[in-house]
């Protein structure tokens, strides 16, 4: 009897010795991914992120419906994503794929950098970037459209109901929640695409609504909802989430600290 079990002790112990092998160099590879950041400063720093993160999963359109079920799925309520700036856990199957265009209640894929304000509306993978797209209401998104972010303004109020944001003629104010969670994304693409594929997406201290420019404002107002709305756990989950499906990190969620070293 031993000697019939054997063989299944000596697979399970490969299985376990291999298991706990990968999951080591897997830890030691997320340790090193900024390896060449360190100790940078300024320009340096930024362009020494772009290396690390320029290379990534490009995703097909189609797919990022199913990702987005999963890295902004509500921790409370499986069956749900939380919507980023009405703040609404709704059910993942209210997405907008394929449904008629007239009902204004599902959920579609807002670009928290507008896809107009860099022209990369048909270009994959900048268009397809998990970071920069977030879940929201069809009728709240429409309303953001292609505004910079700043504060002030009148409170949105949509059909659907009460929301915490505010806009005017061009700038459009989240909630409290998630403005630092914007900054971030709006960090990342700043640095993921500088003089990427002739395009150079950069931060601005004005703010205007034209469609076309590669900018988004206003500056002042993202580094300071970054300090007053620090990195929480879903921020951080939802980036450990996309690096597992599109291969690459938002590196001022991993590192708050590298705002203030390149955006003074």
């Amino acid at each position: 009897m031993i000697l019939k079990k054997k063989p299944l002790f000596l697979f399970f112990l490969i299985f376990t010795l291999f298991f706990f092998s990968s999951c080591q160099k897997a830890q030691k590879n997320k340790e090193n991914y900024y390896s060449e950041a360190i100790g940078k400063k300024g320009s340096e720093l930024k362009t020494a992120l772009h290396e690390i993160i320029r290379e990534h999963q490009k995703l097909p359109y189609s797919k990022i419906w199913d990702a987005l079920c999963e890295t902004d799925a509500d921790p409370d309520l499986s069956g749900n994503v939380i919507l980023v700036y009405s703040g609404w856990s709704v059910s993942k199957k209210w997405e907008a794929r394929g449904k008629a265009s007239g009902n204004n209640s599902y959920w579609n894929r807002e670009h928290i950098w507008p896809k107009n304000r860099g022209k990369f509306e048909t270009s994959p993978g900048i268009d397809t970037d998990l970071h920069n797209l977030k879940p929201e209401d069809k009728t709240v998104n429409a309303k953001r459209g292609n505004l910079d972010f700043d504060e002030g303004g009148e409170i949105y109020k949509d059909p659907d109901g009460e929301t915490e944001n505010r806009f005017d003629e061009d700038s459009w104010e989240p909630r409290k929640e998630v403005r630092g969670d914007i900054a971030r994304i709006l960090f990342y693409m700043a640095v993921r695409y500088e003089s990427e594929d002739s395009r150079n997406l950069e931060l601005t201290e004005t703010v205007n609504k034209s469609g076309g420019t590669p900018f988004i404002g206003k500056l002042s107002t993202l580094l300071k909802w970054h300090e007053e709305d620090p990195v929480d756990g879903f921020e951080k989950k939802r980036n450990e989430k996309i690096y597992q499906i599109q291969g690459n990190r938002n590196p001022f969620i991993d590192h708050p600290e590298w705002v203030k070293e390149i955006w003074k």
